[in-house]
């Protein structure tokens, strides 16, 4: 058993891994409902407040960004005003980046706020520790490369190190493997990868957790949570990534205008974790592997005529690539719970996934031949012939 609350520490990487998700659904806002119930204390340090606020101004600017060409790509072929007071006319309306900024970081400190982080500061950090560290490539100066960038974990490392021990322990999350090399031996320090091992972990402790299992691995259940999240997947508009990218950021392969599921089959799943548990709620997130097979298309302009007096392409050809994908991804079911008598029953009643389709998922790749517009002509004819002589 676990003497709650339990001091839990957060790094950068955990926030900007979630993308600052505060969805009551997403893993931030589970960790404040443990805050809540006293079952979790969360502690941040005021380097890594910073470095997340760094990150949420920098991934905006990026978003912005991309916004702005789709913006600019839209405007060739549509105006403004024939788009007026529908959702494609915010695209148009952009706001000020510093305002966007600005309500994204308001956000964040008000989740730090309620959810009541703690902020270490900088006070009693061994410099000397840390240089000797540095000098001897220690973690979480492991690596060679660029051993500058890893001061501030350094800093993170020693506080926390002065602020926890064997009688007051911590829990740490981070995804650094470096930050938590350094921290392997100490006592009472326990580290884990992700939010979502840690909901788990304390899940565990609840009488309905065994419940939940025994009702996942029923073979009914199970092939039904297959087909669900199958539907889901050819449901949902999913991006189709057709470039390939090495280590040096050489790019290959295909832009797509047009992409749409052909065939989906999911292989199987395990469950990950727990992530919360109600009197009315379970929350679960699944690992799963999918097989995906995806028709894609796009504009050959290299081998198209171009108009120069109209300024507009008078032929433009369509390349047709047939791509198989095998995805592992996580997906996050929700359960309704059903209580009757004594008895606990489940009802699965929502499912979203992150599945991502690029070079990393991508199995076979395959060049669609194109059709001769007048064979397809003959064959048309020939049905239609064969259809009058049968009437």
């Amino acid at each position: 058993m676990f003497k709650y609350p339990l001091s839990v520490f957060l790094d950068t990487n955990i926030f900007i891994g979630c993308r600052y998700d505060l969805n009551e659904k997403g893993v931030l806002l589970k960790l404040k409902n443990l805050v809540n119930r006293n079952k979790v204390r969360i502690y941040i340090s005021n380097i890594v407040e910073r470095e997340t606020e760094k990150h949420i101004k920098l991934d905006i600017s990026n978003a912005i960004n991309e916004l702005k060409k789709a913006r600019k790509e839209i405007s060739k072929n549509i105006s403004p005003a024939i788009v007026k007071d529908t959702s494609l006319s915010t695209i148009f309306e952009l706001p000020c980046q510093n305002t966007i900024e600005e309500i994204a970081l308001t956000n964040f400190r008000e989740f730090l706020e309620v959810s009541k982080v703690t902020c270490l500061d900088n006070k009693g950090v061994d410099i000397d520790g840390i240089l000797e560290d540095y000098f001897n490539a220690n973690a979480p100066f492991d690596t060679k490369e660029a051993k500058k960038y890893e001061f501030p974990d350094a800093f993170i490392i020693s506080k926390l190190k002065k602020e926890f021990y064997k009688n007051k322990p911590v829990w740490v999350i981070s995804s650094d493997e470096g930050f938590k090399m350094a921290l392997d031996n100490e006592e009472g320090f326990n580290c884990l990868s992700s939010i979502n091992e840690l909901l788990d972990m304390i899940n565990k402790q609840d009488q309905m957790y065994e419940t939940i299992i025994q009702y996942i691995k029923n073979k009914d259940v199970y092939k039904e949570i297959c087909n669900n999240i199958k539907v889901r997947i050819e449901s949902d508009d999913i991006e189709v990534n057709g470039l390939d990218y090495d280590r040096k950021g050489y790019c290959e392969g295909y832009e797509y205008s047009n992409t749409f599921i052909t065939d989906v089959s999911v292989e199987n799943f395990h469950l990950s974790s727990v992530d919360e548990i109600s009197e009315d709620i379970v929350y679960l997130t699944v690992l799963c592997k999918a097989k995906i097979s995806v028709s894609c298309s796009y504009d050959d302009y290299d081998n198209s005529i171009w108009d120069s007096e109209e300024k507009e392409y008078m032929f433009l050809s369509e390349v047709e690539i047939d791509e198989e994908h095998e995805p592992e991804f996580e997906c996050s079911l929700s359960l309704k719970v059903n209580h009757e008598g004594d008895n606990v029953k489940f009802s699965l009643f929502d499912i979203s996934n992150n599945i991502v389709l690029d070079q990393y998922s991508r199995t076979k790749r395959s060049l669609v031949e194109p059709h001769d517009p007048k064979l397809d002509a003959e064959a048309e004819m020939m049905d239609a012939l064969e259809e009058y002589y049968k009437h």
